[in-house]
């Protein structure tokens, strides 16, 4: 027997709230009830969608495939809900913060998602602006903001915020491409031992990243030169005023018209986490999360 479309909203409130609990009151349904539809679901399918966990519930590998499908069923289905009533949609502002070096990639991307909610008939519209991460933190705890794709990991977050790991960006060194280090993929911490470096402002989860690997690894540069943020970075190293580090994305555009090499690290974790910051979704009401879902996938 085919999934019923309720039985797909159902299981889009569970991977929502990450809660049959709180799912079950978002739907106006007893737990029983709501229980009772997943069951079903999972029955239909022949596969488990969740695990519930001491924290909640945990998506299995086919509950993640399945969840985008469900979404759509579930948002078209308070669309039409909506329609039959005669009511209008509810328009819908998001105010997101991106941190610094997200922004050339990711604003694309939330504007992509906005334009294809839009067309799907969502009343929604973005206010983005840019900090650094920790400034984007308070806002978004402090309700200045509705979310924040900030880098860095999520174990210091304050107990108001949620975080979850969206993407992840590589760090890379910065350089102009008659640089020796430009000839190489990767370079060993040593190579940075002496050289001029150009960070962002010490308040950037990057600063303090590198900072910190240079002091377990007893590396000395010449010399560090802070600037005000990664647009300052890109433009110091154009200048030849150092070596500048950043996101690869943040760069790409440089990379692809030959102006600026990037040189990974032979050190292990050099990824920075991207992270989708909220706060708990019973702060939200039901439009607002559901917009943010959409736009943040």
């Amino acid at each position: 027997m085919p999934p019923k479309a309720e039985q797909l909203r159902a299981f889009d409130a569970v991977a929502r709230y990450r809660s049959v609990t709180q799912a079950a009151r978002a739907l106006g349904l007893s737990q029983p009830a709501l229980s009772r539809q997943l069951a079903q679901l999972q029955e239909a399918l022949g596969r488990p969608l969740y695990r519930r966990t001491a924290t909640g519930v945990d998506l299995t590998p086919f509950g993640e495939a399945l969840l985008p499908h469900a979404r759509a069923v579930s948002e078209a289905l308070e669309r039409a809900q909506r329609f039959l009533q005669g009511e209008h949609p509810e328009r819908v502002t998001l105010r997101v913060g991106l941190s610094h070096h997200l922004v050339t990639a990711y604003t694309v991307r939330l504007l992509r998602n906005l334009r294809a909610a839009s067309a799907a008939g969502a009343e929604l519209s973005v206010h983005m602006s840019e900090g650094y991460s920790q400034q984007l933190l308070d806002a978004v705890a402090q309700r200045a903001l509705d979310a924040a794709l900030v880098l860095g990991d999520a174990q210091d977050l304050p107990d108001a915020l949620v975080a979850r790991r969206i993407s992840e960006e590589p760090l890379c060194l910065l350089v102009k491409p008659d640089d020796p280090l430009a000839a190489q993929a990767l370079v060993p911490s040593s190579a940075l031992h002496g050289e001029t470096l150009v960070l962002p402002a010490s308040v950037s989860w990057l600063h303090g990243r590198l900072q910190r690997y240079l002091a377990s690894a007893l590396i000395t540069p010449g010399r560090v030169i802070e600037v005000s943020g990664p647009f300052a970075v890109r433009c110091a190293v154009l200048e030849g005023l150092g070596i500048g580090v950043s996101v690869r994305s943040f760069v790409q555009a440089e990379v692809d018209a030959a102006l600026l090499r990037t040189v990974g690290f032979e050190a292990d974790g050099f990824i920075a986490g991207v992270q989708l910051v909220t706060r708990a979704p019973d702060t939200y009401d039901r439009a607002a999360w559901t917009a943010l879902s959409t736009l943040v996938p």
